[in-house]
């Protein structure tokens, strides 16, 4: 990822792009985990330019039983995940679990029925894409482009649990 960071500035999409300062990482289950280590859980992994991280259904324990998860500063942090995903959703929503450590701001969706399978491409999973699109490119927005947070505070239809603090 370092690398793949590194390059970007001068590589040939860079011509699309407006600044390297300011990035979102978006990663479900270990992509989760790998955004969670950019955004600073992993010291050596932090990168300051990753300012917002969407963490879909994201492998968290790691960072929750190394008391990490404090250590993502200075980034905002976006949350999904399902009532049919266990361990990791139940982890997430755990008094002192790893949206209460999280630093904000913070959001978080918790998904009716959907199982860890539901960020994928899959039949069953596909009721659950345009909810789920709706609060990731709201986050990115509010995040990257300084737009409202009011999205990330509607309660949509599929959804169990929201919660956030600014």
């Amino acid at each position: 990822m370092h690398k793949v960071l590194d390059a970007l500035p001068s590589s040939h999409y860079a011509q699309y792009v407006e600044t390297f300062k300011q990035i979102g990482c978006a990663g479900h289950s270990m992509g989760g985990y790998t955004c969670m280590g950019l955004a600073g859980a992993w010291d050596s992994w932090k990168r300051d330019e990753v300012i917002a991280t969407a963490l879909l259904s994201p492998w968290n324990k790691p960072y929750a039983v190394h008391n990490r998860i404090g250590k993502m500063k200075n980034v905002k942090t976006l949350y999904q995940g399902g009532s049919k995903d266990r361990p990791i959703s139940t982890d997430l929503l755990k008094p002192n679990g790893t949206f209460d450590r999280t630093e904000p701001a913070k959001y978080l969706q918790i998904f009716k029925r959907a199982r860890h399978s539901s960020w994928t491409d899959g039949a069953l999973a596909k009721r659950f894409h345009e909810p789920m699109s709706y609060y990731i490119t709201s986050f990115f927005d509010l995040s990257l482009k300084d737009r409202p947070k009011e999205k990330l505070e509607v309660k949509k239809s599929r959804i169990a649990e929201l919660q956030f603090r600014h």
